[in-house]
C-alpha cells in the first residue's frame, strides 16, 4: 500500500530530524524528539486528509498504521479528530511545532549535514515534497480521490508554505 519512495523519504526526513536536533536546533524546552514532533504532526496531516471527505476509511486507518507502526482502529482515529478538532480552521490555520523548527533550523544551521557529512538540502522543500508526494498517495489509498480530499491537500500545504514564510519573515530572515 505504501510506496518503497515514500518509505524511504520518510527515512530521510527522520535523519534531518535527527541532525537539526543534533546541531542545536531544537529548543531545549521541548520534551520530546524533533522526530517524535514530526511523527505527531504528520498523523495529524494524515487525519485532517482522512476527515476532508467526511469519513475515516479502513484503507486510510490501515496506511497511517502501517507508516507509523500502529494498531488504531477507524473509531479510534475519529475519536482523535472529534477530540484534538483536526478538521477545523483552527487546525488549517496552525503551522505544526516541527514544520517551524525545521524551517527556523535550516536558516540558522546553514550547511547542515547529515551523520555521513552529506549536506541537506531545502529541508523545508523536501518537508513540503514529502508532504504533497505522501498525501496524494495516502487520500488515492482507498481508490478513490474526492474533490474535496484533493483540495483540502493542495490548500493545506499551500497555507502551511505562506504561515512558514510569514514566520520565517517575523523572525528576521
Amino acid at each position: 500500500m505504501i510506496s518503497e519512495q515514500t518509505r524511504q523519504d520518510l527515512q530521510t526526513i527522520y535523519r534531518i530530524c535527527d541532525a537539526v536536533e543534533r546541531l542545536g536546533g531544537k529548543p531545549s524546552d521541548i520534551d520530546v524528539t524533533l522526530k517524535e514532533l514530526f511523527i505527531f504532526d504528520t498523523k495529524h496531516y494524515f487525519m485532517y486528509l482522512s476527515a476532508s471527505d467526511g469519513k475515516v476509511l479502513p484503507q486510510e486507518a490501515e496506511f497511517m498504521n502501517d507508516l507509523f507502526d500502529e494498531d488504531f482502529s477507524v473509531d479510534e482515529y475519529v475519536k482523535r479528530i472529534d477530540a484534538k478538532k483536526i478538521y477545523s480552521v483552527d487546525f488549517e490555520n496552525d503551522v505544526p511545532l516541527s514544520l517551524k523548527i525545521i524551517a527556523l533550523g535550516e536558516i540558522r544551521l546553514e550547511g547542515l549535514k547529515d551523520a555521513d557529512g552529506k549536506e541537506f538540502p531545502g529541508l523545508s522543500s523536501l518537508i513540503f515534497d514529502f508532504y504533497r508526494e505522501c498525501g496524494l498517495e495516502f487520500i488515492g489509498c482507498d481508490g478513490d480521490v474526492s474533490e474535496q480530499e484533493s483540495s483540502d491537500l493542495g490548500m493545506y500545504l499551500a497555507r502551511k508554505k505562506m504561515q512558514l514564510t510569514q514566520l520565517l519573515s517575523e523572525e528576521g530572515y
